[in-house]
């Protein structure tokens, strides 16, 4: 299985330029649009703030990157209904950090840690708006 945690580029801008009632709207949106973008047997959840995470059954490590990909290159293009006058429309970007079960990691804390606290800072820390598998973030041997 694979793990993705993804999280909304610079998305406290939403909250403090429109106001938590837009910026739940536009949670509720990418959730949706994160959701449309997984297969049926995914899970899509919210892991926290403006955290999601998706756990992508039997994928291999090309599936995982695939579908992160997708749901990047969706969220990119998406236009977030605010629901203000002044504002009307939000686009965002999105990080994703990825690992696999039981390929880079052997329990249920090493895949957490090396999806979200690696992989996806290293996907932060690289520019936003990327992908980044946590054995892009290991040497190869």
């Amino acid at each position: 299985m694979a793990l993705l945690i993804a999280d909304l580029d610079d998305f406290k801008q939403v909250n403090d330029t429109l106001g938590h009632t837009a910026g739940d709207s536009v949670l509720r949106q990418a959730a949706r649009v994160l959701s449309e973008n997984a297969r049926q047997v995914d899970i899509v959840a919210r892991y926290g703030g403006e955290e999601f995470a998706v756990i992508l059954p039997d994928a291999t490590r090309d599936a995982a990157k695939t579908a992160a990909d997708r749901m990047l290159w969706t969220i990119s293009r998406h236009r977030f209904a605010t629901g203000s006058d002044a504002t009307p429309w939000w686009n965002l970007t999105i990080s994703i950090g990825g690992a696999l079960y039981p390929d880079d990691a052997k329990s249920r804390a090493e895949l957490l840690d090396r999806a979200d606290r690696v992989a996806l800072y290293a996907a932060k820390r690289s520019g936003k708006n990327r992908v980044v598998l946590w054995s892009d973030t290991t040497p190869s041997e």
